[in-house]
């Protein structure tokens, strides 16, 4: 409601303000079209020449007399001018008047309608105000009643003993500190069962720790052994490798110092030459199975070492085997031995599990009366105990079931209450609105009348001016004047020494209308 008697009032505001403006602007309009009209009057005025004619010749007593009946005509012209203005600003003065109160009384009216709106709004915040305050008084008394209906209310308990709220709350401490002190006997055995399970673990792996120091170092004792075997028969390798060498630079050698020359300068028969091939073949024969035999003993000497190499090289492959062999016989001796230490720990805790439910079943607890009862006469009180705290939940929520609902049916009669301020206050709304409408309807009516009052003054004097007579010598004749905006042929003039032009105020043509240069007549 409040956020749409601010919205109606932003609303009322930005219209009267958007009044305001147009009136400003009517305002602005009308002194500038004053101004305009004012200055088209002086600039008539100022251009308002009357010549005579140029060929006529007159004495000086005849342009002396013209002079004081052209003084005298001009002076009585004056004088009904100022007649007519003060008379005319007699009526603006009226007018204005008129127009000024009318201003002030809408003023006054717009006042006291922002007097009336704000004592509208005063009433309605204390109205609010009022409805609030009613609200939270009602919230206490309703907390107040519920507090001394808890105090003063009786619960039954399952024994079928009617008993109060204190007596109720005497009952559930002692129960809840029996509760008490049975969990701090089973937090007792449970922090005591825990500490031999901690014994327990601790010798457990105590025995897990000593076996893995065994297996490290035996696995270290192993890696020992295998690099030696590793470096010795890498040396070995290294051997046969050097006596390969060895042979090969022997067998070089021989090739190398194994040349037949003959001298050059020596000169021998065929017999001879067949007899040195012979031996010489014979030789290189004979130095062939030397070689062969040689070849023939290196090759032996290195199939016995290759054989000799090739056992060494399966020995440590059976030995490396073998190790293989040993260290996985103790994963699994040590897998088997880690199985069985898990499945006595899981014995042990099901044995420790079974003690404690056994021990929990015979055990008996001291109630707060001194009466020792086991867990199962515990256990039934405790069930007891929590359907009567089920029951007294249920009263409680009943109670406050109903007690929603008598809040639901106060709610609904506030929101009735305030629907209904809220309606009366639509109602002031429309009211203000349709007032509104009426005052604004009167002060365009006043708009158009003072609109309507300008007009017709300003018609008045167009008519005045129209019907404004100019007197002129009396021995002067001139031609009647033609109507407003068309040609004055005739127009009188006078003739003044030296041709100067002498400048005369005339009333200002009508609105709208140029001022037509008029021609004058030679007499």
């Amino acid at each position: 409601m409040k956020t749409a008697f601010e919205e109606s009032e932003k609303a009322r505001k930005e219209r009267q303000y958007e009044e305001n403006v147009k009136y400003q602007q009517m305002l602005d309009e009308q002194d500038k079209l004053r101004k305009e009209q004012k200055a088209k009057e002086i600039e008539i005025e100022r251009n308002s020449v009357y010549t005579l004619p140029q060929d006529k010749v007159i004495t000086e007593e005849q342009r002396q007399r013209q002079l004081n009946e052209m003084r005298r005509a001009w002076e009585e012209d004056q004088q009904i001018k100022a007649q007519q203005k003060a008379e005319l600003s007699k009526e603006q003065q009226l007018e204005r008047e008129r127009s000024n109160s009318a201003l002030k009384d809408a003023k006054q009216r717009a006042e006291l309608a922002e007097v009336e709106k704000r004592q509208r709004q005063q009433e309605e915040q204390q109205l609010h105000e009022q409805l609030q305050q009613e609200k939270q008084k009602q919230k206490l008394e309703a907390k107040q009643r519920e507090i001394e209906e808890l105090r003063t209310q009786k619960y039954t308990l399952p024994s079928g003993k009617q008993v109060t709220e204190a007596e109720r709350l005497k009952q559930v401490e002692a129960m809840r500190a029996a509760w008490e002190e049975d969990q701090k006997a089973k937090q007792s055995q449970k922090d005591q069962r825990q500490k031999e399970l901690e014994e327990q673990r601790s010798q457990n792996n105590a025995a897990v720790n000593k076996m893995k120091t065994a297996f490290e170092e035996s696995e270290k004792a192993r890696k020992e052994r295998q690099y030696e075997e590793n470096v010795k028969y890498q040396q070995m390798l290294d051997e046969q490798d050097k006596l390969r060498k060895e042979q090969k630079a022997k067998e070089i050698e021989i090739e190398r110092n194994s040349v037949y020359t003959l001298p050059q300068d020596k000169v021998i028969t065929e017999e001879q030459r067949q007899r040195q091939l012979n031996e010489m073949r014979r030789a290189w024969e004979e130095d062939q199975q030397i070689k062969a035999q040689q070849k023939a003993e290196l090759s032996k000497e290195q199939q016995l070492e290759r054989e000799r190499s090739n056992s060494a090289l399966k020995d440590a492959k059976q030995r490396a085997e073998l190790a293989e062999v040993e260290k996985r016989q103790r994963q699994q001796e040590e897998q088997q031995l880690h199985e069985q230490l898990q499945q006595e720990k899981q014995k042990q805790k099901l044995e420790a599990k079974q003690r404690e439910i056994e021990e929990l079943r015979t055990q008996k607890y001291t109630l707060p009366s001194g009466k020792q009862v086991t867990e199962a006469e515990r256990l039934k009180q405790v069930e007891a105990m929590r359907a009567a705290w089920e029951e007294d939940q249920k009263a409680k929520q009943s109670q406050k079931d109903q007690r929603q609902k008598e809040l639901e049916e106060q709610r609904s009669q506030n929101n009735a209450a305030v629907n209904k301020m809220k309606t009366a206050f639509e109602e002031s709304e429309k009211a203000r609105k349709e007032r509104q409408y009426e005052e604004n309807v009167k002060y365009q009516q006043m708009l158009d009348e003072q609109d309507k009052l300008r007009k017709e003054q300003k018609a008045k004097e167009i008519e005045i001016e129209r019907n404004s007579v100019y007197t002129l010598p009396q021995d002067k004749v001139i031609t009647e004047r033609k109507p407003p905006g068309a040609p004055q042929t005739h127009r009188p003039s006078f003739f003044w020494e030296k041709n100067e032009k002498i400048e005369r105020k005339k009333p200002a043509p009508p609105p709208g209308r140029r001022p037509t240069n008029q021609s004058s007549t030679k007499s």
